[in-house]
């Protein structure tokens, strides 16, 4: 009997100390790891996505009502389109609205009696006295360029992207390797700058240019018809884009001149091409103009260079500049229902879920996108049919400043 309780009391030791050797195991294992930055937390009033945008329409949105971004959120290969209000491709010179008020009494009258389509026929019959002869669509609001940044790929990990409402902030976010990787940017409503920041608890390795955004096999004869040259360059710290119009006509622009600065902490960057190379970073700072010109003659870029070099190039500065600009603007309003937990489903479930039947979650999901997005797209002009955003060169009914409800939904 003691010899039985001898080896019951010996394996229990063994047992014993094969937990705490398996714990200090795991212990040394985990004082090794890298240590993570903390993550991005669920924003109060925006949205969160697990998976990148596969079509422009589904990008992540900021605007300052100038400049529009559209971030797609790809891990590894990353399309930011750029955006600005007056990037209305110009076709032809436009001609001067119809005399329509020289036969409104005649248009009241059929409407008065009844007589709907014979009072629509006006207008188009006055159209072909005056010698429109056809339909003549307006110039297209199109991308000025794109952002394009690659990076080392690897596994990923707890991948989400986000919108932040009251910053205006979009946030991508994954493990890879034991790391965690985050990219954020805003269009600052303060500063008219674009601002983004990407960092990492390992060293950052990526290529950043700006190109001008693809035209599909079908959009190439009309684009050509409309872009005259577009030329990327990169010199220092600096990647420049311009985009010149073929047609020109009063009131609008000749085209466009961008400027981007790239800034690190730690590791350091070098010129390939017309792209830049950063190489064992900490973190990586763009800021980035862009503006409209009207005279190709004297050029924009210097001082682009000159503005963004004196800019505070501190993420947190400028981003608190931000809350007080655009955040007091969408904070102005708020509306407030009994969301319950369903205010942190992720978007593909609200989806799902707004399928079944409305709710209070969803109501003031949606209310707080809508305002985001007109407040976001109005400045120089009312917002288009698509807001400030557009991420192609064809967009559906040529995306006119015709407010409805397309920049709501």
């Amino acid at each position: 009997m003691l010899k039985n309780n001898l080896i019951t009391m010996q394996l229990a030791f063994n047992q014993l100390t094969m937990r705490k050797f398996l714990l200090f195991f795991v212990w040394m294992i985990l004082c090794n790891l890298p240590v993570d930055a903390a993550g991005y937390e669920h924003p109060k009033r925006g949205f969160v996505s697990w998976k990148p945008a596969p079509h422009w329409e589904d990008a992540l949105l900021s605007g300052n009502g100038a400049i529009g971004t559209m971030v797609f959120g790809n891990p590894h290969d990353e399309t930011i389109i750029v955006n600005h209000a007056l990037s209305h491709l110009p076709m032809r010179v436009p001609p001067k609205p119809i005399d329509q008020a020289s036969r409104l009494a005649e248009i009241r009258e059929l409407l008065a009696q009844g007589r709907y389509e014979e009072a629509a026929a006006i207008p188009v019959e006055q159209s072909l006295m005056e010698g429109y002869g056809e339909m003549l669509w307006i110039d297209p609001f199109v991308p000025v360029c794109n952002i394009r940044m690659v990076m080392e790929p690897g596994n990923v990990l707890d991948y989400i992207r986000m919108v932040d409402f009251e910053t205006g902030e979009a946030k991508v976010q994954w493990h890879q390797d034991g790391h965690l990787f985050q990219r954020s940017s805003f269009v600052s409503r303060a500063d008219s700058i674009i601002v983004m920041r990407i960092s990492s608890s390992a060293k950052l390795n990526l290529t950043v240019g700006l190109r001008q955004h693809p035209i599909a096999w079908d959009q190439r004869a009309f684009v050509e018809q409309g872009i005259n040259h577009a030329e990327s360059g990169a010199e220092g710290q600096f990647l420049t884009y311009r985009t010149g119009f073929r047609n020109h006509y009063a009131g609008v622009p000749q085209g466009f001149e961008v400027v981007a600065m790239v800034k690190v902490q730690g590791g350091q960057l070098r010129t390939s091409g017309d792209q830049i190379v950063v190489e064992d970073a900490d973190e990586v700072i763009i800021l980035m103009s862009v503006e409209p010109t009207y005279n190709f003659s004297e050029p924009l870029v210097p001082g682009l260079k000159v503005r963004l070099a004196a800019i505070d190039g501190d993420y947190s500065n400028l981003l608190a500049a931000q809350r007080t600009s655009h955040g007091e603007l969408f904070n102005r309003v708020k509306l407030s229902l009994q969301d319950g937990n369903e205010a942190l489903l992720q978007s593909e479930a609200f989806v799902v879920r707004a399928r079944q039947g409305s709710t209070p979650a969803i109501i003031q999901k949606q209310f707080d996108a809508a305002r985001y997005h007109i407040i976001s797209s109005t400045g120089i002009n009312p917002p288009t049919l698509q807001g400030i955003w557009s991420g192609t060169w064809t967009p559906p009914w040529s995306s006119g400043l015709t407010h409805d409800g397309n920049v709501e939904v």
